[in-house]
């Protein structure tokens, strides 16, 4: 039977492997009763194999995250941590791709961002609390939006040592975002565990990780609460354009001289086609957000085309 069932493909042998229960559900003989137990056994293996093997062959991208410390390490973890660790690492992906698709810096995402990612939590492994959770990687017409928020949020996580790329990272993914790792951070700490984050971005090669403890949570507070500069506006620019891209970003050359990188929402894209061509002067007004710290005078603006003039 077991021979049998190993040379099917894994649906055929899971298919194969639940009527096989299903046949033994009125016996109640010992014999029927060990056959039961092995099935079962057989059963989980079979779906973890099919699991895996979806995973690995649909278009998603995988993010461990990995909870260490006295608490978690028999491999049990509480529920509500748990619970609360996934709830903010979700909202902190989601918020970071909702500034990065929209321009917009916002607590609430909307359900197209959420399908958009489609984060699902995948599975428990054994050791300290290890979390695998799964985001789409297919591309849309915004580009591949789950590769660029990962790719943001872990250059933000890695930024912690410079205060100047800190403010540089928080602008791209937002202040919301921010807010809500520091959440994440919070938690994790309040346990007394560290966390530890691994995205293996398979079309760059690059395995990006962050490891933290109590000195990096300390970090991560020290230069939120540093950032005193946080103020939105709206400015109106002349410039040349020089690029629009097919993500909704405009770039353009001001008068001024400076390089000036927006995004803009698809109801203006009819607008940006007829009005914005290489090399042609606009005039535009933005929404532009500015966060900084006045101590070690580092500011970054982010600009959210608002209309062509």
């Amino acid at each position: 039977m077991t021979n049998t069932t190993h040379s099917l493909p894994l649906a055929e042998r899971k298919t194969a492997v639940e009527e096989m229960l299903k046949s033994l559900e009125d016996k109640t003989d010992f014999a029927s009763s060990l056959m039961r137990s092995s099935l079962d056994s057989h059963l989980s293996d079979v779906r973890e194999q099919l699991n895996e093997s979806e995973t690995s062959s649909d278009q998603r991208e995988v993010v461990e995250m990995r909870l260490s410390g006295a608490s978690v390490d028999s491999g049990t973890t509480p529920a509500q941590l748990l619970s609360n660790v996934l709830k903010h690492f979700n909202s902190g992906i989601a918020r970071a791709a909702h500034k990065i698709v929209t321009g917009r810096d916002s607590q609430k995402t909307s359900s197209a961002i959420h399908e958009l990612l489609d984060l699902r939590f995948y599975r428990l492994q054994p050791g300290s609390a290890r979390v695998t959770l799964t985001a789409s990687s297919n591309g849309d017409l915004a580009g591949n939006t789950t590769k660029e928020t990962l790719d943001q949020v872990f250059n933000f996580l890695e930024s912690l040592d410079s205060e100047e790329r800190f403010i540089d990272q928080v602008s791209n993914i937002g202040l919301n975002s921010l807010n809500s790792f520091n959440a994440l951070a919070n938690d994790i700490a309040k346990s007394s565990l560290s966390v530890s984050l691994n995205w293996p971005d398979a079309e760059s090669g690059r395995s990006h990780s962050w490891r933290a403890g109590k000195a990096e949570f300390e970090l991560l507070k020290a230069r939120t609460k540093s950032i005193d500069i946080r103020r939105t506006s709206v400015e109106r620019l002349d410039g040349i354009v020089t690029l629009v891209g097919e993500k909704g970003v405009l770039s353009l050359r001001t008068d001024a001289g400076e390089e000036v990188r927006a995004r803009f929402s698809e109801k203006l894209l009819d607008s940006v086609q007829a009005s914005c061509h290489l090399g042609s002067k606009i005039t535009a007004d933005f929404d532009v957000t500015t966060i900084g710290n006045t101590t070690v005078q580092v500011q970054k603006k982010s600009y959210l085309l608002k209309q062509i003039v």
